[in-house]
């Protein structure tokens, strides 16, 4: 018996006086091969990886099949899996505005693994930039929370949106705005997508009648899941062309003469506060946590006099750096 969805052959052996199926024997032979998505780890001027494919619906030899968490596939063995793809997946979708939609067709070789690459073109790029980290960020999320119910909802991810040098959420998608001569394609910047996933985690995260969004809050927290995903303070590298978008350890604000509208919305008192906070309180819980005596130094500066203060008012004073010198 052949089947199709999913694909298999099979021996059938029924009961010789009733014809009732009795068991049932898979005669053919499977491989598998891993997926990958080239995109910035943070940035399009920064490093690249191959990333795995996660959760990406897929069409494998004309069967519709869903990668696993490590991009896997499985499919008859015998030559080349032909593997056609999009950036919808089971958690992600990801539309764009501008530019043709991802979509493409690869060879994938019995136990190999074939990369789809798009470094080149900016919207191309944006989508599975997105894809990738928005898909990361919700796993990442769902280790923390794993009975967070909006986590298991296809998240609606928008990019190449025919605006500048910002990105949104609105609790429900994630939104992101084309490059242009000062600012990124946000939908490049692994750090934004992060942040605007972490306003969609405080919109829902809040208890109908019992809470109510603050945004500064909101900002702050965004900015520590990033940081905290990332293991850096600096924000956003590259989101101004040249420049990071601010920093979550210090009071740094975004270069001279930049257009004000950035995902820096934290650089208000209290998403500033918070996201210091958040990062002094998560060193503090490291074992490179300065001591008495000891240097600080990081790619965001010297804290200022505020930034410290604010510090001290969240962390035990054994936290307090005694000495901060920039290099």
């Amino acid at each position: 018996m052949h089947a199709t969805a999913p694909i298999g052959r099979w021996a059938v052996y029924v009961d010789a006086a009733t014809g009732e199926p009795l068991a049932r024997e898979q005669l053919l032979r499977f491989a598998s091969g891993n997926l990958k998505i080239n995109a910035p780890v943070r940035g399009p001027n920064g490093q690249r990886l191959d990333f795995a494919a996660a959760n990406l619906g897929v069409v494998v030899n004309g069967a519709a099949a869903v990668t696993s968490i490590t991009g896997a596939v499985s499919f008859a063995d015998g030559g080349p899996a032909n593997v056609a793809t999009t950036v919808l997946g089971s958690f992600v979708a990801v539309a764009s505005e501008a530019g043709a939609p991802a979509a493409t067709q690869l060879a994938l070789p019995p136990g190999g693994q074939v990369t789809w690459i798009a470094s080149s073109d900016e919207f191309l790029d944006a989508q599975l930039t997105t894809y990738v980290h928005a898909d990361r960020v919700k796993q990442f999320v769902r280790a923390i929370a794993p009975d967070f119910a909006f986590l298991d909802q296809q998240m609606p991810a928008i990019v190449n949106i025919a605006d500048i040098c910002n990105a949104f959420a609105d609790g429900e998608t994630i939104n992101f705005f084309q490059s242009d001569a000062q600012c990124e394609n946000t939908g490049r910047i692994a750090d934004v997508v992060y942040h605007e996933f972490g306003h969609n985690v405080h919109f829902q995260g809040i208890i109908p009648g019992v809470g109510f969004p603050e945004g500064a809050l909101s900002e702050g927290i965004s900015d520590f899941l990033s940081a905290t995903i990332t293991d850096s303070p600096d924000l956003a590298p590259g989101f101004f062309k040249g420049s990071d978008a601010r920093c979550a350890s210090s009071t740094r604000r975004a270069p001279s003469g930049t257009s004000p509208r950035t995902t820096a919305r934290s650089t208000t008192a209290g998403g500033s506060s918070a996201a210091r906070c958040g990062t002094c309180a998560r060193r503090c819980g490291t074992s490179s946590a300065p001591g008495p005596g000891s240097r600080r130094s990081t790619s965001c500066g010297s804290r200022r006099s505020a930034a410290r203060s604010t510090c001290r008012a969240c962390t035990p004073r054994s936290c307090w750096p005694t000495t901060t010198t920039a290099t």
